[in-house]
């Protein structure tokens, strides 16, 4: 998309050109980034260096080093095919498999720039008729030593390389900090904007010929598409009640020393999806025949179907106003205990909507009116946790939260952490968390066009997850074990339908090491894993990645490239289908997933100069010798052999 390239260029025009005459890279000394952990108890450091690693896989769902179950087109959905990288349904359910494209406070990543940081990355591949393309800006400054605020935008359009699959992405953030002696404020607001066409798959898996053009293969849908949209505010502060300021022992500055602190939380969060499509004309024609046939084979036993029989018109809403308070205690100061204790009430007063089409013609079945069925849920809940994240050798953490009021009613969380490093190279890390909560508002009540289920008899589902760690920074490898113990897991039967599991669990182990011997690099990972319920969660029993490339320095380390490739594989299995009715994943055992003779692989060209970075890359090269049919997910193929290539580029004082 031209409009994408020119607001690249334009950025870039309007940056300072004093940014770029630091003749040495000292971002992780002049700009710091951080994040909070899932229960805002403590931060995360997110590094900051210009690393030129990796910057070819540049879609997200590719990050976590694995060949996902995907759709093929960026920003489309998908879900992860190794179990421990996935997470729960979220209350609106419908944005499962899309919010990683979104800018959400769980991700929110704040700033200490003592000079103004810019950065830029622009990527883009396919011909102009199947162009894909991804821009990212980042920008924030202090206003003052204490003060922080910025702005960042990821613009994304890709027309697909299949029919129908188009997509568009708008996600917008800005985010501000204060940090001060007795009081400290963190702020964000997002607004994202997903649209994306559907086309249901490719038509015949079986004729499918790699060989033939992409954009002549016939596809299930022709006129439907999705849109899901999120805005959320979020603000976190905190006021130090009581306390001392204390210096150190050089007497060069001082540090408050709280003893204990008032902590207030505001969420506001608004999800909204809509499905479209046109099941009928008034010219009947073979493209309208295949586009309703589709649902004709998926829906075959479901009697709530086609309530209007000339287009679907579906849409969900969840609307969240969220507030949190705590108090917190240094039990250091009291208990002779280097641990902070918080305990406080959550209160959410959550709205959620959905449209039902009414039928006012009982023969011919043909309505275009619509009524939403709306309901407004006020959940109260108990929070507290006793954490130890001070300490250089030895952090710990637990956490606790209880429902007490309406919907969710006695849903319980518990969890807790400890993480040990010895001789300052091992690491070891071991978590538990447990849960037993409700299905979601949408699993248990939903009316659509074509899809309709009310589980209010649902059981609250329990998750028992231990997880455990080993890291070994001296020798750059690690290894990771899970243990989940489920009941009443919720999952998608093969009509795309909310069911219940029966107790089983999932076991997995993952292996990652790094070797850097001379120029020659290479990074592994390997994932082996079982499900006890293949239909409930389906999982390849192997999962690997390696990316392995030469590395030279040129020019006193001013220059520097990679050469080299990423190969993605996994074993067979009988992956989840998508269903673009809701835009969730559903079971399948008709069509086997992976184990091909030949795995996704990928060859690269990166380039660093100073603060720009710039990669090459031939995706799936391996169709060059042999491009025998291999799918991503029932009825999505790979994608053709592609060329991309994309910069990153960092501007600061």
């Amino acid at each position: 998309m031209k409009n994408i390239l020119v607001l690249f260029i334009s950025i870039c025009i309007l940056c300072p050109t004093g940014y770029c005459v630091a003749p040495k890279d000292t971002t992780s000394v002049r700009v710091k980034a951080y994040k909070f952990n899932s229960n805002y108890t403590s931060w995360d450091s997110i590094g900051m260096d210009t690393l030129l690693n990796h910057i070819e896989i540049y879609n997200p769902p590719f990050a976590n080093r694995a060949l996902q179950g995907f759709l093929g087109n960026l920003c489309q959905p998908y879900q992860s095919v190794i179990y421990s990288d996935r997470s729960a349904y979220p209350d609106f359910l419908f944005s499962t498999y899309v919010n990683y494209n979104f800018h959400n406070p769980e991700n929110t990543i704040y700033y200490k720039a003592w000079t103004p940081y810019t950065q830029l990355s622009y990527f883009t591949a396919g011909p102009k008729s199947q162009q894909e393309q991804k821009l990212n800006v980042v920008h924030t400054q202090n206003i003052n030593k204490n003060f922080n605020v910025g702005f960042t935008g990821d613009f994304n359009y890709s027309d697909g390389q299949y029919i129908n699959q188009l997509t568009r992405l708008h996600a917008y953030s800005l985010f501000t900090s204060y940090q001060g002696q007795r009081y400290s404020i963190y702020g964000s607001a997002s607004y994202n904007s997903l649209k994306n066409q559907e086309n249901g798959g490719i038509l015949n898996v079986n004729s499918f010929n790699p060989q033939d053009k992409s954009s002549a293969i016939p596809v299930n849908l022709e006129f439907a598409g999705a849109s899901v949209q999120n805005q959320n505010i979020t603000i976190y502060q905190r006021f130090y009640i009581t306390g001392s300021s204390k210096s150190d022992s050089l007497h060069a500055n001082s540090k408050w020393n709280e003893v204990v602190s008032l902590i207030h939380q505001f969420k506001y969060d608004r999800n909204s999806r809509s499905f479209t499509d046109k099941l009928n004309s008034q010219h009947q024609d073979i493209v309208n025949s295949v586009e309703r046939s589709f649902y004709d084979n998926i829906f075959r036993n479901n009697q709530h179907i086609y309530i209007d029989s000339l287009q679907t018109k579906d849409s969900a809403y969840l609307r969240r106003i969220e507030n949190v308070f705590q108090l917190a205690i240094n039990t250091n100061e009291w208990l002779n205990v280097p641990a902070e204790l918080r305990f406080g009430i959550k209160n959410q007063i959550d709205r959620y909507s959905f449209s039902i089409p009414i039928s006012t013609d009982s023969i011919k079945n043909i309505t275009n009116n619509y009524r939403r069925q709306q309901t407004d849920y006020i959940n109260n809940s108990f929070i507290g946790s006793l954490t130890n994240r001070f300490s250089k050798t030895i952090r710990w953490g637990a956490f606790a939260e209880y429902y007490f009021s309406d919907y969710k009613a006695n849903d319980i969380e518990l969890s807790g952490d400890i993480e040990k490093t010895i001789w300052g190279n091992f690491i070891l890390k071991v978590s538990d968390r447990f849960t037993s909560i409700r299905p979601g508002y949408f699993i248990s009540d939903y009316q659509s066009n074509q899809m309709s289920w009310q589980n209010h008899g649902f059981q609250k589902q329990k998750v028992n997850s231990l997880r455990g760690g080993l890291y070994l920074k001296k020798y750059k490898f690690s290894i990771e074990a899970q243990l989940d113990n489920l009941d009443k897991f919720v999952y998608f039967d093969t009509l795309a339908r909310p069911q219940q599991s029966g107790i089983f669990s999932v076991y997995s182990l993952s292996v990652r090491k790094l070797v850097d011997w001379g120029i020659f690099h290479t990074d592994l990972r390997l994932t082996l894993q079982r499900s006890g319920d293949t239909t409930a969660i389906p999982l390849p029993i192997f999962s690997g990645f390696n990316s392995t490339y030469l590395e030279i320095n040129l020019f006193k380390k001013v220059l520097k490239f990679q050469l080299g490739f990423d190969i993605f594989y996994i074993s067979s299995f009988h992956a989840n289908a998508y269903m673009p009715v809701t835009g969730m994943y559903y079971t399948q055992h008709k069509q086997l997933i992976g184990n091909y003779n030949y795995p996704f692989t990928n060859m690269f060209l990166n380039i660093k100069v100073k603060r720009l970075c710039f990669f090459i890359e031939y995706e799936r090269i391996n169709s060059l010798i042999n491009n025998e049919p291999a799918f991503f997910l029932p009825s999505y193929p790979y994608n053709p052999g592609i060329l991309k290539y994309g910069l990153s580029w960092k501007f600061y004082d």
